[in-house]
């Protein structure tokens, strides 16, 4: 679609969307299809209008980047024009059908509801990773097995490269950090927190200025900060999936590790709206559940239900050695309650020094929390009143049936369409306010009108009442924003 039509309703939006495969009827062309396109009458796909190209003329080289774009937030980014644009389409919920209450608008010919990845012309969708042990391993598995995307990895030890390939993680072992990202549309950075700042800042100078760049760590402002200065920031939006395994290393990586699971995602004020939506489709893709979180309040999250748990697994731990008598080396027996409170206690110590420094101020500040619970705790059992201590392990066992029923409530899908002023930030203001009031993003569109100045965001939220709440949110921002009705079937 190109950012000047003036029908966006009746062709596709500026990035991957469901579509029918690259033969079929009203398949996306390769960008470099150059044809005219007429202003008005029935929908045709054409080349993208791509910032500094006007028709005719030399082809710039292909090893030079477009400039940049003009800031806009609902657009194609700048390089759009080398490759050709693919269609993300999402896994269907179990049961099948579709959940969604509402039926979309139509969003241009040839366009289904199927949620596989359909190839491009040119080529399947392409995925760099950065480090590649469980986490990147996993990611390089599950791009290829449930994207069909084109995956390259680098890794400095070279062994770990070839044992990648060898275990299907990778397509190809790249040599250099340069070598990966060249024509990545999706760049991962998976490695040790403390190394993040410099592997994030040289994939975002060695890759194209299309390329989104995420990384998995667990700590996100302290990562914010320290790339703040950077030219590229706006094409870096942190990332962080709440998943793992008692393994290790590549050869844990599976292709179903991240299936279901929440994966946070911290933009800035800066990000551009098109790449947060391209990394979102990307991990919803591999069957991930993204949301939108600012990056201070996603570190006291981890540090509340992440970071603590394994200070206090240490801490359980040490005591329980601790009272060993003398000259015992273990305990005879240990219960199951102690086996699961300690199964994270002195996991990968480099790693997590590395977590608790960058998150030092939030760790410590939950610490004290505890320190003054544990305290009270300890008055309520010692005064032996058993309805205040019965009532107290009644409230704890409510508030974790809550918490896992809010987190495994599926409901059916309402789309959400805002108007907005096509301005840097604008998806990234949306998507965190939405994050701070708990609301999830399930799927979203992005149509710019054809005055380049406003445009139009499609939201698909789980739930009625989730909806009510999305909508009242994005209103409080100075957003019109109303439900798309059900059509009537004519």
């Amino acid at each position: 679609m190109r950012a000047g039509d003036p029908h966006p309703r009746d062709r596709l939006p500026v990035h991957a969307r469901p579509a029918r495969g690259p033969g079929a009827p009203g398949a996306i062309e390769p960008a470099r299809a150059r044809r005219p396109e007429p202003r008005a009458g029935p929908p045709r796909l054409g080349r993208a209008d791509v910032a500094g190209r006007r028709g005719g003329g030399r082809r710039r080289d292909h090893r030079r980047g477009p400039p940049r774009p003009r800031e806009r937030d609902l657009r194609r980014p700048a390089g759009a024009g080398r490759r050709p644009v693919r269609r993300l389409r999402r896994s269907r919920p179990a049961g099948g059908g579709d959940r969604r209450t509402g039926a979309r608008h139509p969003r241009g010919p040839g366009l289904s509801d199927d949620r596989r990845v359909a190839e491009s012309p040119d080529h399947p969708p392409r995925v760099a990773v950065l480090g590649v042990g469980l986490i990147g391993g996993s990611i390089g598995l599950a791009a290829r097995h449930r994207l069909g995307a084109e995956v390259v990895g680098y890794d400095p030890d070279g062994a770990n490269r070839d044992r990648a390939v060898a275990l299907g993680v990778l397509d190809r072992a790249a040599v250099s950090i340069a070598d990966a990202v060249a024509d990545a549309d999706a760049v991962f950075c998976a490695a040790p927190v403390a190394a993040l700042p410099g592997l994030v800042a040289a994939a975002l100078r060695e890759s194209p200025p299309a390329t989104v760049v995420s990384d998995v760590g667990s700590t996100k402002q302290a990562l914010v900060e320290a790339i703040a200065a950077d030219p590229s920031a706006d094409r870096f939006i942190g990332g962080h999936p709440l998943a793992g395994a008692e393994t290790a290393g590549v050869e844990g990586a599976r292709q179903d590790l991240f299936e279901g699971v929440r994966w946070y995602l911290t933009p800035t004020e800066r990000s551009q709206g098109v790449l947060f939506d391209r990394l979102h489709g990307v991990l919803a893709g591999i069957g991930a559940r993204p949301m939108a979180l600012d990056p201070a309040a996603h570190d006291l999250e981890m540090a509340t239900i992440s970071h603590l748990p394994h200070v206090l697994a240490n801490v359980l731990a040490g005591i329980a050695a601790g009272s060993l008598p003398a000259g015992a080396e273990r305990r005879p027996e240990v219960g199951r309650s102690f086996r699961d409170a300690t199964r994270v206690a002195g996991a990968n110590p480099a790693v997590w020094a590395d977590i608790f420094s960058s998150n030092r101020a939030a760790v410590a500040a939950e610490i004290d929390e505890a320190v003054e619970r544990l305290r009270s705790a300890a008055e309520l059992i010692r005064g032996g009143d058993r309805e205040r201590i019965q009532s107290w392990q009644r409230s704890a066992r409510d508030d974790r049936r809550r918490m896992l029923e809010a987190e495994l409530a599926t409901a059916p899908l309402v789309e959400l369409r805002i108007a907005v002023e096509n301005r840097p930030g604008t998806v990234a203001e949306i998507a965190l306010a939405l994050g701070r009031a708990g609301v999830n993003i399930e799927d979203m569109s992005l149509f710019p009108a054809a005055d380049r100045r406003t445009g139009a965001i499609s939201l698909w939220i789980a739930g009625v009442e989730e909806a009510v709440q999305a909508a009242e949110v994005v209103a409080g921002l100075g957003h019109e924003v109303a439900p798309v009705a059900e059509s009537g079937g004519g």
